[in-house]
């Protein structure tokens, strides 16, 4: 082959080289910038507000004679607060809702909530009769869950001063049975007309987020327990779950009647 010819074609090798080479590299360029952008975008998720939930057991309060006595109330806690662990799980995650739950906690020795059911609201219960309680009162693993979000309110958002109303979930088991306790007159997948919401108060803040709130009753529907109302109790109602035959994982409730319930729960973070 002649010297020229050769000369001839190693230029048109040599451009053709560049050519794919200049061709490529924007491409490479826009998959390292979309690779960058998509890092820079990628949403980082936000984690749960870990709290302290304190329940009382009573109310302090003075009587018409001028001496101390205890209010006890209806949900109790096993003698300590609350905090987040293996053990129980309590938090406020990012839509601003309370969850308190020992009953799915992995671990051999979860936290109890005590249940008082010795106040039955007459002639709730099934066929229009007694309510029936699986126990007088006990101690029991428990998962409670107030989903303010149901009723357009956050948790995380209120203002100190503020009072906002949630409904209150409770989940526990007896026996081998499911049972629920719902104070929820609104809005949601389990309504009861008949029951009271729950009282949400902010009481302080840090970094423009609450982190110090109050649940209590309201009592609408179920009154007052002292004579200056200073205690209220809720109507609640107590339903048993029962499994639907036919029908894998599908379930109904039963209603087992409506009961008088006062509470208050101290939650704050950290």
């Amino acid at each position: 082959m002649r010297p020229r010819t050769c000369l001839l074609i190693l230029s048109l090798l040599s451009i053709a080289m560049a050519t794919t080479i200049l061709t490529q590299r924007p491409s490479i360029a826009h998959s390292n910038s979309a690779s960058t952008l998509l890092a820079a975008v990628k949403p980082t998720p936000t984690p749960d507000l870990p709290v302290t939930s304190t329940i009382s057991d009573f109310a302090d309060i003075t009587d018409s004679n001028g001496d101390p006595q205890h209010v006890w109330m209806q949900i109790r806690s096993d003698g300590a607060p609350y905090t987040n662990g293996v053990n129980i799980q309590s938090i406020i995650p990012v839509f601003g809702n309370w969850i308190l739950d020992s009953k799915n906690a992995i671990t051999s020795t979860p936290r109890k909530i005590f249940f008082d059911f010795t106040k039955p609201v007459p002639n709730t219960g099934p066929n229009g009769g007694a309510p029936v309680a699986p126990f007088t009162s006990a101690l029991v693993p428990a998962r409670l869950t107030s989903q303010c979000h149901l009723y357009n309110n956050n948790m995380l958002t209120m203002t100190p001063g503020v009072t906002v109303n949630c409904p209150l979930a409770i989940f526990f088991a007896d026996n081998g049975k499911e049972y629920f306790l719902h104070m929820n007159p609104v809005t949601g997948a389990d309504v009861f007309p008949e029951t009271d919401y729950v009282n949400v108060r902010c009481n302080g803040a840090a970094n423009s987020q609450c982190n110090n709130w109050t649940m209590t009753a309201d009592g609408t529907k179920g009154g007052c327990v002292t004579a200056d109302c200073s205690v209220k109790q809720n109507i609640a109602r107590l339903s048993l779950r029962v499994p639907v035959k036919g029908r894998s994982g599908a379930w109904t409730t039963v209603n087992q009647g409506d009961f008088y319930v006062a509470f208050s729960v101290g939650i704050t973070n950290p």
